[in-house]
């Protein structure tokens, strides 16, 4: 009887200890299907409120870009002037009488101007107007009297700073900055993301091992009812005395202690894996749910076995962790947003050549006529020069290499604190290898101890005490075997972070707004079209 016990009490207390998965593959069937770490990712990346914010920003940054990328398009601009002129004068026919001569302009203005990334602007305009006026001397064609007149006129212009504006590198800054933003706010994503996804990959695994720990309590628990009854029945068939009830029945309530102690982990554990998945509390309180209704949640294979995205050797390339590639990207954005801060502590001097013709005449088709075959032509050059009096510019663009340099020390800080991480974790594996083989041979040990003193007992060359003391012994190198077991996991879950890859081995992907498509590659992309935009 002392075997089967002993057997039953493996069963029940230390069964899973072989292999976590198998632990914990039976849940109860369910029409929905049980939440694997896989899914649980998955869900936190998709619908927690910090990863759909982080996708918004995104869009932002994303709606920014194609903002600065307008600053090269063409402008067109349309005016409409309608005026009217009275003047009087003394006239010299009549003593002491005023003549009236009224003027009206009716015109219609349309400009077009293109910049260029040098700061060039180029303008194209057409002018249509029209005159009715008495005044003799206005007259729109000089020696012929006409009540009204039109006039037509074509003007091309090109406008060149000198100093100030000049330089491409200055005119494409914006866009440039955008498409860093849009990097930005995508590596800033995928390293919430990554976060988020690690949050709930450990959630998951502490309810996996709190689901653990509460079968191993319910095990000891029914096994120290069992032999509670079992010696109460001895007792009352005289084969026992009285006193050896008293052992069992506080290991009884050791046990039922402790199971209550596990009940209550374990419901702390599932509200902190409903919060790392984003869940709503409503879900959390509902009865009953899915997730509320598990008992048991399978760690994947490579919990026990390792993963190529945990791997140690070689270091990982942390230019490519996300945090650092968020940090990279602000400060290629500062970067960008020097050029004109420069740019203005320079005078502005702006040099501007003009060509116009104009065609005059009664009606407008003959104005209109008259413009291509007359020789009325303007020509003009301007030189203007602005200079600036305050030092304005220059405090600008203090604080903005003060926020650069900032953003350089944090970057290079999170680089040492990832490398010294890295350091740690890698000379953290062989320990935590080390403690789950030790772990293992303890339990099997502890198994082989309680056994024996089963054996003893039962020969009547033991003692209940040593006997239950062997079997909490087993139990509690059970729970340290699923303890090292579940370290060993977090360990890797922590490298596969540092090597920027939870994303990628849980099939997680961030882009701007959506789940989907990657995160990274893109910025260089835009910062090109960006470049390449507005009359190149």
């Amino acid at each position: 009887m002392s075997g089967a016990r002993v057997t039953l009490g493996a069963r029940a207390t230390l069964g899973a200890l072989g292999a976590l998965g198998a632990l914990l593959s039976a849940a109860p069937a369910r029409a929905t299907p049980p939440l694997d770490l896989t899914a649980a990712a998955q869900r936190a990346a998709a619908q927690h409120p910090l990863a759909r914010a982080r996708r918004f920003e995104v869009e932002a940054e994303r709606a920014g870009l194609g903002v600065a990328r307008t600053l090269l398009d063409p402008t067109l601009d349309v005016t409409l002037d309608a005026n009217s002129d009275l003047a009087t004068l003394a006239n010299p026919l009549a003593a002491n009488a005023l003549s009236e001569l009224t003027t009206a302009r009716y015109a219609l203005d349309a400009r077009l101007t293109q910049p260029l990334r040098w700061g060039t602007a180029l303008a194209a305009g057409v002018t249509q107007s029209l005159v009715e006026t008495n005044n003799p001397f206005r007259s729109c064609v000089p020696g012929v009297p006409s009540a009204q007149c039109y006039e037509a006129r074509l003007t091309l212009s090109v406008t060149q700073p000198l100093l100030r504006g000049r330089r491409a590198e200055v005119n494409l800054s914006a866009a440039r900055a955008a498409a860093a933003g849009v990097g930005a706010r995508r590596a800033q994503a995928r390293a919430e993301v990554s976060r988020l996804v690690e949050d709930a990959a450990r959630a998951y695994a502490a309810l996996s091992l709190a689901l653990a720990r509460l079968s191993a309590e319910e095990g000891a628990r029914a096994l120290a009812a069992r032999q509670l009854a079992d010696m109460q029945g001895r007792v009352a068939a005289g084969v026992v005395a009285a006193s050896e009830l008293a052992a069992l029945r506080l290991a009884e309530a050791q046990r039922a202690r402790a199971l209550l102690q596990a009940r209550r982990a374990t419901g702390e554990a599932r509200e902190a894996l409903l919060a790392a998945l984003g869940a709503p509390a409503a879900e959390g309180a509902a009865s009953p749910s899915a997730l509320a209704a598990l008992r048991a949640l399978p760690l994947p294979a490579w919990a026990l076995r390792d993963h190529p995205a945990a791997a140690l050797s070689p270091p990982p390339p942390l230019a490519e962790h996300p945090e650092l590639e968020a940090l990279g990207a602000l400060v290629a954005q500062a970067a960008a947003q020097l050029a004109p801060l420069r740019d203005q502590r320079l005078p502005r001097l702006d040099a501007a050549l003009v060509w116009s013709q104009s065609g005059l005449g009664g009606g407008l088709g003959e104005a209109l006529g008259a413009l291509p075959n007359n020789r009325s032509r303007f020509y003009g050059a301007t030189l203007s020069l602005s200079y600036p009096l305050s030092d304005r510019a220059e405090l600008q663009l203090a604080q903005a290499l003060a926020r650069l340099r900032a953003l350089e020390a944090e970057r290079d800080a999170r680089r040492a604190a990832l490398e010294r991480e890295w350091a740690a974790r890698a000379g953290e594996r062989a320990l935590l290898e080390e403690s789950r083989e030790w772990a293992l041979r303890a339990e099997e040990a502890a198994r082989e101890a309680w056994a024996a003193a089963e054996g003893r007992l039962e020969a009547g060359r033991g003692t209940r005490f040593e006997a239950l003391e062997r079997q909490e012994a087993a139990h509690q190198a059970a729970l340290a075997t699923l303890e090292a077991t579940h370290a060993l996991f977090g360990h890797r879950v922590a490298v596969m972070r540092l090597r920027g890859s939870l994303l990628e081995v849980f099939g997680v992907e961030v882009a701007g707004g959506e789940a989907g498509g990657e995160a990274g590659g893109e910025a260089g992309g835009e910062a090109e079209r960006a470049a390449g935009g507005g009359g190149g």
